[in-house]
């Protein structure tokens, strides 16, 4: 069977869009509401903080670890890119943005071995 690592690069104005679509998906977010991207941390989990503007002023959230994998899967849904159900996924910050990462008959000792060998030879 073969072996599949698959990356996702997202960038800041698609993590926009990615948090927009959950965000009204779940009726957090109204028609006036207005939302920008304040800050994408790596530490101490992989987290998105969303700054939310409407007439009454302003508020910030966050979405992180489960439910920021959530939006993103909810994204590549909607955009037909197929994920394995029963892949391991992971989340990595770059500097312009997020990486999602998808591995399938992997273990995750042997994906940081092989990633780790990929990284040496170039």
């Amino acid at each position: 069977m073969p072996k599949e690592v698959r990356y996702l690069i997202f960038s800041m104005l698609e993590l926009r869009e990615i948090a927009a679509l959950h965000l009204r998906a779940q009726r957090r977010l109204a028609a006036d509401c207005s939302l920008t991207i304040g800050k994408l941390e790596a530490e101490p989990e992989v987290r998105l903080r969303i700054d939310l503007g409407h007439g009454a002023g302003s508020e910030s959230l966050w979405l992180a670890g489960p439910e920021l994998a959530a939006a993103l899967i909810r994204y590549c849904r909607q955009r037909k890119l197929p994920l394995p159900a029963r892949a391991g996924k992971w989340l990595q910050t770059t500097p312009d943005g997020l990486v999602f990462g998808i591995s399938s008959g992997v273990a995750r000792k042997e994906l940081a071995r092989l990633l780790g060998a990929g990284a040496a030879a170039d």
